[in-house]
């Protein structure tokens, strides 16, 4: 029989002390939404950005069962008003994506004991375009350890940036292996900040030029909300939250500032294997 002792300081922390890791992932929702901000900003040759509200969902992949019944509106690997499916992540292969994630995780030789979360936008009406889809994996206690940035590009193509996250390290680095948009060169390096999703999420992307100059900035911020009726009907009807709205305001600013001579950059053949490691800065 399994004993348990807490200490004293509060009911819900004394039992939270005594569950194992799989009853401390079971007492966590198996999905919730974020409701944030994102902003782009080009830096050379001429300064221009954009700002989008939008709304995301984090999921826990070993909870897709569970996540499936939160809400009448929402579904796991099935047709709903707006749905989750591990199909649109990944290597598309055959390979579930929880599986997926931790073996890119083994290959920089981190191996991820615990649950393994998606954040990105689900499919609304059965449609949904992720320019960035963020996994995260925990250890046995709840803390996440590891990180990967699944990047997907107009054309279709994708790319993951891998990384091993610390406490103190919240920096990372990684070359630029992936064509993403048509007026910047593949060559550079990203630069990455995170705070993984708690009550609050950001990420911020810095890409710097062989020049050693700074091109590009990315940022991303979210503030948990749970799953509600408001949620999925604020993330269904409303024009500024959804994916569908970064695209055009994606493509409204690359059409800005090829109007204004930006170079253009022909889309080089994709990089093998469709994997970058970064590292702790």
């Amino acid at each position: 029989m399994r004993r348990c002792n807490p200490s004293r300081g509060g009911r819900s922390s004394a039992a939270r002390s005594c569950m194992t890791a799989p009853e401390r992932a079971r007492s966590r929702p198996a999905v919730i939404g974020y409701r944030g901000l994102t902003a782009h900003t080009r830096f050379t040759p001429f300064r221009r950005g954009f700002r989008q509200r939008l709304s995301q969902i984090l999921i826990d992949l070993d909870q897709l069962p569970a996540a499936d019944r939160t809400h009448p509106w929402f579904g796991v690997n099935r047709p709903a008003l707006i749905s989750f499916h591990e199909r649109d992540h990944g290597d598309q292969r055959g390979v579930g994506l929880k599986d997926w994630a931790r073996a890119q995780w083994r290959g920089i030789g981190l191996e991820i004991a615990g649950s393994v979360k998606t954040l990105c936008f689900p499919r609304i009406l059965g449609r949904a375009f992720n320019p960035l889809t963020v996994h995260f994996g925990e250890d046995a206690s709840g803390v996440v350890r590891g990180v990967i940035y699944e990047v997907r590009n107009t054309f279709g193509e994708r790319h993951s940036y891998v990384a091993r996250l610390a406490p103190d390290a919240p920096r990372h680095h990684a070359p630029k292996a992936f064509h993403v948009s048509p007026f910047f060169p593949r060559e550079g390096r990203y630069r990455f900040r995170l705070q993984p999703p708690d009550a609050h999420f950001s990420l911020k992307v810095d890409t710097w030029g062989r020049d050693g100059a700074r091109a590009h900035s990315a940022s991303l911020i979210g503030h948990r909300a749970p799953l509600t009726t408001a949620f999925l009907a604020q993330m269904a009807l409303s024009l500024g939250p959804n994916a569908i709205n970064v695209l055009v305001g994606i493509h409204w600013h690359a059409l800005w500032i090829w109007r204004r001579g930006a170079r253009y950059h022909p889309k080089p053949a994709p990089l093998w294997p469709s994997v970058t490691a970064a590292e702790a800065e």
